[in-house]
């Protein structure tokens, strides 16, 4: 990224230095997922084990529900800003 780049995306409110911009390395990222899921192993697997027990009892959300809930959400979100 070059030096006229960057300082034109200062000036818009853009926070980032361009270091941070640069790509990083995957087994990095997968590390950091490894360990995160590690330290969380138990409450990971309650969680799912509860997302399991409320699907088998017919308590989840339907796909249309989801898409509504996000366009609401979404609407709200664009009321607000004006």
């Amino acid at each position: 990224m070059s030096t006229k780049t960057a300082k034109a995306l200062i000036k818009a409110g853009f926070r980032y230095v361009p270091e941070d911009l640069a790509p990083r390395a995957a087994s990095a990222d997968e590390a950091l997922a490894d360990a995160y899921t590690n330290r969380n192993k138990k409450a990971l697997n309650a969680s799912i084990d509860k997302a399991h027990a409320e699907f088998a009892r017919g308590k989840y959300f339907t796909r249309d529900q989801v898409v509504a809930d996000i366009k609401a959400s979404r609407q709200r979100r664009r009321a607000g800003k004006k």
